[in-house]
């Protein structure tokens, strides 16, 4: 597991200090990774806020892109991801 967004390392060290974060944290501040994924907003030079689930073969398996002001259900992550471990 990884987190990617197009802030800088300095503020993902913080913030994942700030939470506990025990999984790698990644700077896309040249906006690459949102670009290809298909979530930068252009015109504010963010990325909205999204999820996706990879395979080992690099296929995404499971997808969420949300509104910036939505917040994401953890739980509902974990037993989506959980649901695609088992099926394998």
């Amino acid at each position: 597991m990884l987190g990617i967004s197009v802030d800088s390392s300095p503020s993902h060290k913080a913030f994942g200090e700030k939470l506990g974060i025990s999984f790698p944290l990644l700077s896309d501040i040249h906006r690459q990774v949102s670009s290809l994924y298909q979530v930068l907003i252009p015109d504010q030079g963010v990325a909205a806020r999204a999820t996706f689930i990879i395979d080992k073969q690099g296929i995404i398996r499971y997808q969420l892109i949300n509104d910036m002001d939505i917040r994401r259900d953890e739980q509902e992550l974990l037993r989506i991801a959980k649901a695609l471990q088992e099926r394998s």
